[in-house]
Order: structure tokens, then sequence, then C-alpha cells
């Protein structure tokens, strides 16, 4: 019994919960409501811990990220930027890792500059043969 359309699922887990306290058989109960004994463990917990608070979805966003950058490096390379405006993340890049070291990626660099509103977008230039090319097509006449 997989979670069913016909019932909110939010009445389903609860009801899931309930069920698993009493059950003697916690494996079936899992299998007959379609899910794995870990996602059936993990409501359980919830229930126990949070009551029908904890069922509800959660963010699946990591509460912190552990490559982020420090707030002294994005210092040190919005200062590069601001001393040359016209260079991009790639020169940016090679000045950081001659004054300090080990330099982030560039894209880390290019979302940085981004972010700091220090990137102006260029205009994509159309090829300049492109409509000629299209005109003058060569038909062969006879196979080679």
């Amino acid at each position: 019994m997989a979670w069913q359309q016909t019932e909110p699922i939010m009445n389903q887990k609860i009801q899931f919960a309930f069920r698993a306290k009493s059950s003697a058989n916690f494996s079936e109960l899992c299998r007959e409501y379609g899910i794995s004994t870990k996602t059936g463990y993990k409501w359980k917990a919830r229930f126990e811990a949070k009551g029908p608070e904890g069922l509800k979805e959660e963010s699946r966003r990591p509460k912190s990220s552990p490559e982020a950058l420090s707030e002294e490096v994005v210092c040190r390379l919005v200062r590069i930027k601001e001393s040359h405006r016209h260079w991009g993340a790639r020169k940016v890049q090679a000045i950081y890792q001659r004054s300090w070291g080990a330099a982030p990626s560039e894209s880390s660099i290019k979302r940085v500059l981004e972010r700091c509103g220090m990137v102006e977008k260029r205009r994509k230039q159309r090829g300049r043969h492109a409509e000629r090319s299209a005109h003058h097509r060569c038909e062969s006449q006879r196979p080679q």
C-alpha cells in the first residue's frame, strides 16, 4: 500500500506511526505501506520525538557547507577585482595564487564576483559570415 493519493499523505504517515508503535512485525508493516524499513524507522523516531510535526517534510538543504570560502578569501578576491575591473576569474585566480598560494576554483571565483555585482555580461557577437554562407552553398555537379 504505497502512499495513496486518496488520503492526504500526512494522514497516512501518522497512521503508520501509530501502527508502528504496537506492531509485532515492523518489516511487514513497512511492506504494507510500500516503504523501506529505514524510512519506517525514521518516521517512527521522528513521531516519538516531535509528534505529528516531526512527520512533515524537512528541507534537504545541507545545514552547512564545509567547502565554503572564508570571508577573508572572498575579501581578497574582491580587492583584486576592484583594482583591475577588466580582469576575469581566471586572471584573478592566477594573481591570488601568486600572492597567497592555493586559490579557489575558477567557478567559485566567478560565483563570488557575480554575487558582488562585479561581473558585466558580454553581448554575444554574431558570426560575420553567417548570412553569407547560408546563401552561397556549393552544390556538387557530380560525385567526386
